[in-house]
């Protein structure tokens, strides 16, 4: 992606001035110079984004020419009437839920969040989607320094989308499946495994595990405290599983479920928290 770390100028050889002697990698500083502005004359909610081409250096010296998006995001989800919580602020996951919905609205399906380095975020506090291996996206906040030198308020954040990904992976067919008769069969299952254990790893594996059962594997809780150990965590999913041709009975779930189990354990080293 246009972003993510190591990226390298692609510069000018006759620039009109040493303050533009290089090609912009990224759409961020330009987005972040306008939260500025709109911050420093009273601003208080602030959303905005942007689809331009950027540039990098590549491995022979040339430019590569990238169609991004990007976004910045402060302040408020919702307007501000009398009811409104003040609490109610974008957050990481504000706009990792739009980046989502965006996938969705394209087709893309299958993708993996894994957190990640990126050099405008704060450390530990932004994540990459990738499919098959290759950058979509990266979501993160900024750097608290780097906010308070351009005079934003703290947790601001920024987004950006590899515009050519994402165009490659455009799926424009939909395909209609239609509900079973047979209705869903309910289950809350909480793991303890290493912190360092990506959520989306276990998800992939459970729903390998379940096959065709698996309607829908959701995150719904992520836990650390002292009763778990240091770097424990418990990660709980909400599964939804039913089968095409009948109404599965809680015998044939739970022999579904020890497989899970299993598997958890012997590629996670996963315990089921009681």
């Amino acid at each position: 992606m246009g972003a993510e770390p190591g990226s390298r100028l692609a510069t000018l050889k006759n620039p009109v001035s040493e303050e533009f002697d290089a090609l912009r990698p990224s759409l961020l500083p330009d987005l972040l110079l306008s939260a500025q502005f709109n911050c420093r004359r009273g601003a208080s909610d602030v959303f905005l984004f942007e689809s331009g081409w950027a540039h990098q250096r590549g491995t022979d010296g040339l430019p590569v020419e990238r169609f991004l998006i990007a976004g910045v995001a402060l302040g408020s989800r919702w307007s501000r009437t009398w009811n409104a919580d003040p609490a109610w602020r974008a957050d990481f996951f504000t706009i990792k839920g739009v980046v989502e919905g965006l996938l969705e609205l394209l087709g893309i399906a299958e993708t993996v969040w894994a957190p990640a380095e990126v050099e405008c975020a704060a450390a530990g506090g932004a994540a990459i989607c990738r499919r098959d291996g290759e950058a979509l996206a990266f979501v993160g906040e900024l750097k608290a320094d780097l906010a308070e030198e351009l005079d934003l308020p703290a947790g601001a954040l920024v987004v950006e989308l590899d515009g050519d990904a994402l165009q490659a992976r455009w799926n424009e067919e939909r395909k209609y499946a239609p509900p079973s008769r047979f209705p869903a069969v309910a289950r809350d299952l909480a793991f303890v495994v290493s912190e360092a254990t990506p959520a989306a790893a276990l998800r992939e594996a459970i729903t390998a595990e379940l096959s065709d059962w698996a309607r829908e594997i959701r995150l719904f809780d992520r836990y650390a405290g002292k009763s778990l150990g240091a770097g424990r965590v418990s990660l709980g999913f909400r599964l939804l599983l039913g089968a095409a041709d009948r109404t599965l009975t809680d015998a044939e779930v739970d022999a579904r479920l020890e497989q899970v189990k299993v598997r958890l354990a012997a590629e996670f080293g996963a315990e089921l928290r009681g």
